[in-house]
């Protein structure tokens, strides 16, 4: 009589016993997937960091390089400017020495002409244009 009762009661008992195993199995299992998955997510951010951190090195030497193309055209204007200065200075030095040296020849070649000289010139100017006049 109590057999049966027992039986029922021991199941359950077992029952419970292995309710709460599974229980705590799958508490386990599903705590070390858990665990698996936060793992897997650290290394995909730490793959993260350092994509990032190539990026950031990337973006300092392309910083640098524009610092440096700055630099050098900053340079080549300079340069070019002290040349462009130089070619017009030389420009000037030689326009003024043509100058002085035409006003020289000038007033070397009027230092020459006697005036004996002048007045044959004028003579003989006067006759070309009498003869070219009575050709004409």
């Amino acid at each position: 009589k109590f057999g049966k009762q027992l039986a029922e009661a021991l199941d359950k008992n077992v029952d419970q016993i292995e309710e709460d195993f599974k229980a705590g199995r799958k508490f386990q299992i599903e705590s070390l997937l858990q665990s698996v998955k936060d793992e897997e997510e650290s290394q995909w951010r730490a793959d993260g960091q350092f994509m990032l951190l190539e990026a950031k090195r990337e973006n300092v030497k392309m910083q640098l390089e524009a610092i440096y193309r700055e630099r050098s055209m900053q340079a080549y204007n300079e340069v070019k400017k002290r040349l462009d200065y130089q070619v017009e200075k030389q420009r000037i030095d030689n326009m003024i020495s043509q100058k002085h040296m035409v006003q020289w020849i000038v007033s070397n070649v009027l230092k020459s002409i006697s005036d004996k000289q002048e007045q044959e010139n004028i003579k003989k100017c006067l006759s070309d244009l009498q003869a070219l006049a009575a050709k004409a």
